[in-house]
């Protein structure tokens, strides 16, 4: 058996991580929008996570990255039926409650211990070893 890292192999995926990486920030930022006309806005944190919790599973980033949240809350107070306010007339409190994912962090300790992991193949020879050295039996099997 032959264990062999090469950097030729481990470079796209390098790049493919870092493009993962990049593209789950974006979305995970584009999950909450600012609040304005066509914009949906996450109301409950179960939905905030869960949504957030998809994203870092579609592009394989789950524990490389994290985020902050927090909670907005906009009270308003209206006035109960129709027609114009009066001194005693009833009203009502609505509050609406936002999630906002504040900032995206990347584990840099995680992506470490990752990209340690790329590169590396494994060959398997029946070969002796005073027939095929390892230089030869690493030519032979990468042009397979």
């Amino acid at each position: 058996m032959i264990i062999a890292r090469s950097e030729a192999y481990r470079e796209p995926w390098q790049q493919g991580l870092e493009q993962r990486l990049n593209h789950a920030t974006e979305k995970l930022l584009a999950l909450t929008p600012a609040p304005g006309r066509g914009k949906r806005q996450i109301q409950a944190e179960s939905d905030r996570s869960a949504k957030a919790d998809a994203i870092l599973q579609a592009h394989n980033v789950v524990g490389l990255l994290s985020y902050t949240f927090e909670r907005q809350e906009q009270r308003e107070t209206r006035y109960i039926g129709r027609g114009r306010s009066g001194v005693d007339r009833p009203t009502r409190g609505i509050v609406t409650v936002r999630y906002q994912i504040t900032a995206v962090q990347r584990q840099i300790v995680a992506i470490a211990d990752w990209s340690e992991t790329l590169g590396w193949r494994v060959y398997v020879t029946n070969a002796p070893t005073t027939e095929l050295s390892l230089e030869q039996a690493l030519l032979v099997y990468r042009d397979e």
